[in-house]
């Protein structure tokens, strides 16, 4: 099998740390470390007020038209039955100007990797929004984010790839996109990737 080279264009994609204020909370607390980002209601602006619109956002660098994918693993969320977000969303991609560029809705599942692909018309910046549930103590436990090109995306699926940064890999469990095509993993010890 030909390797192919593939980048994620996310920065502190596990995500580790902070310090650079890569992440930043819209009416949530948000904290990073372990390879975490959890997210947690304010619940001095964002439920008291019942707004719910909450998330933690990154902002990528200026990213030249074409089609893209953006993905997280939502590790796990800590409250009763479903969870709770702004219109049912997990994962938001907004383009410079705001407009709503993709989503990802919350399906029920913990441990479950949330992918949604886009295109972008002109270069421009890309806002991912990881959302809060919208009780008061619940938590949101994010893990491995990943901004791609549609192509780099593909082919680390092709790959069995699910997930990668600067020190690791992951390997099986990828999710399907409505626009991507299942196919048949090429590594016989994952069996089938969709």
């Amino acid at each position: 099998m030909v390797m192919r080279e593939s980048r994620n264009l996310c920065v502190n994609p596990k995500p580790a740390n902070n310090t650079a204020n890569t992440w930043i909370g819209n009416k949530c607390d948000i904290t990073l470390g372990d390879g975490m980002l959890v997210t947690t209601p304010d619940a001095t602006d964002g439920m008291a007020n019942q707004i719910g619109n909450i998330y933690a956002s990154w902002q990528s660098d200026t990213l030249p038209a074409g089609d893209y994918v953006a993905g997280v693993m939502l590790n796990s969320y800590s409250g009763a039955g479903d969870m709770p977000t702004f219109q049912n969303r997990i994962l938001l991609v907004t383009g410079a100007d705001g407009s709503v560029l993709a989503t990802a809705a919350y399906t029920g599942r913990d441990r479950t990797r949330y992918a949604a692909r886009f295109i972008l018309p002109t270069a421009q910046q890309v806002t991912m929004r990881l959302y809060a549930p919208m009780a008061d103590g619940q938590k949101a436990r994010y893990r491995q984010v990943l901004l791609m090109t549609a192509g780099d995306y593909d082919a680390m699926i092709k790959q069995c790839i699910a997930w990668f940064d600067g020190d690791a890999a992951i390997t099986g469990g990828v999710p399907p996109l409505s626009s991507a095509p299942a196919f048949r993993c090429a590594c016989p010890r994952l069996g089938v990737c969709t």
